[in-house]
């Protein structure tokens, strides 16, 4: 393993397209910077832990590992809700209509139209970048709290970054993605706001919608994407020994968890033919 290859210098292109895939996360933030390695940088530890424990439940490096995989995996809020991408995508014009008809309600309704915007928007890929986004804005407040290594930095940005070449098409349908992901995820925890009014576009003061987001991405703090050719050739980094031992020790665990189940299966079967025993001695 070279270590130079794991070494974050703003100045390497293929440095700045790593963290460029952050921007969308602190383009609403005034707190955070997408080019700074650390993009809360002005957040103190206590507050990132109190957050991180907050808003994610996370407490500690496992349970943060943990979360940023399967964020890299588009599998915490990627698919939306009611698997309306999937029906919509494997329906014909008039089952679909038929579905949406079958809604129970209005705000079923609007949700399941704001699934079918959402493919003829940015295809398949859904709401994937909102967590693609988010895992690596989880690898670099991890990296600030000390619980991800420089080399996990690097491996972690690089993984991510292929996942993003991989799912998608170009960074306009990278940060649509997010957009509209965002918005799900704001209504999915906003109970005061309608489907209508908070996917749909609601220009009350309240209400935080996909076209803010997309304004948001023309600020002048975010990257420059013309210079960051989205099928800008990318290294590819070798998983470090200490990510290896940490999700080693996860299957350990859970091996000793599933051999105490059976010993408690075993127990419970022996119990039971003790108490039929006893039963049958007894009459």
């Amino acid at each position: 393993m070279d270590m130079s290859d794991y070494t974050i210098d703003l100045s390497v292109p293929h440095c700045r397209w790593w963290l460029a895939v952050t921007a969308p996360f602190s383009s609403w933030r005034s707190c955070c910077d997408w080019d700074h390695l650390h993009i809360c940088h002005s957040t103190s530890k206590e507050e990132h832990l109190e957050g991180l424990d907050e808003s994610w439940g996370i407490t500690s490096r496992k349970e943060l590992h943990h979360m940023i995989r399967r964020l890299a995996h588009g599998e915490v809020h990627a698919d939306g809700d009611d698997h309306s991408f999937d029906r919509f995508l494997c329906s014909a014009p008039a089952q679909w209509r038929d579905f949406l008809a079958s809604a129970k309600d209005e705000e079923q309704f609007n949700v399941r139209k704001f699934h079918e915007m959402t493919i003829r928007l940015v295809g398949r890929v859904g709401f994937m970048a909102f967590d693609h986004a988010r895992a690596t804005a989880l690898v670099r407040w991890g990296h600030q709290l000390d619980w991800v290594t420089d080399e996990e930095l690097a491996f972690l940005l690089s993984y991510v970054a292929h996942e993003v070449q991989r799912h998608y098409l170009n960074w306009d349908q990278y940060l649509h993605s997010y957009a509209l992901g965002r918005s799900w995820w704001v209504y999915t925890i906003n109970e005061s706001q309608t489907a209508e009014k908070l996917l749909n576009g609601g220009n009350d003061q309240g209400s935080i919608s996909y076209r803010r987001y997309l304004n948001a991405f023309k600020s002048d703090t975010m990257p420059d994407y013309e210079n960051l050719p989205f099928n800008m050739p990318l290294p590819h980094l070798d998983v470090p020994e200490s990510l290896i031992k940490l999700f080693e020790s996860d299957e350990s665990e859970e091996l000793e968890d599933l051999e105490d189940l059976e010993d408690q299966d075993e127990h419970s079967e022996i119990d039971k033919e003790s108490e039929n025993i006893n039963e049958e001695a007894a009459q």
